[in-house]
């Protein structure tokens, strides 16, 4: 059996490390402290804009994904920088999903994709 914290360090690690090497080592970091205080600051900061929330869980039900949205979202708002949040998340022996914001008609509104999705829309300027 593997630590749950164990587990979230580890899948949190993986994107960093996926992330840095598909868009070059700067592009991506953890935020200082990150899982480790009270008014955490998500776990990894991408292009400057993007503030990452990394969950791996045995399972992720629709109420528990919309509470970490929620906060990823408040936190985002609360940072220095204009940062967009995104949920990257995994459950047991399934794909990884992103959940982010896009644009439909002028409104930002909640989507999930498949990570692979995600990345490849991503532009660096």
């Amino acid at each position: 059996m593997v630590h749950s914290k164990h587990k979230g360090n580890a899948f949190e690690n993986k994107i960093l490390e996926d992330l840095r090497e598909k868009f070059g080592y700067n592009s991506c970091h953890k935020t200082l402290g990150s899982g480790n205080s009270k008014d955490d600051k998500g776990d990894l900061v991408f292009l400057g804009k993007y503030l990452i929330e990394c969950k791996h869980h045995k399972e992720l039900r629709w109420k528990k994904l919309s509470e970490i949205w929620s906060k990823i979202k408040r936190e985002s708002t609360n940072m220095r920088i204009e940062a967009e949040p995104i949920v990257i998340y995994r459950e047991n022996r399934q794909p990884i999903m992103v959940m982010s914001l896009f644009n439909y008609n002028g409104k930002k509104l909640r989507a999930i994709t498949s990570y692979n999705l995600w990345k490849q829309s991503i532009k660096v300027m």
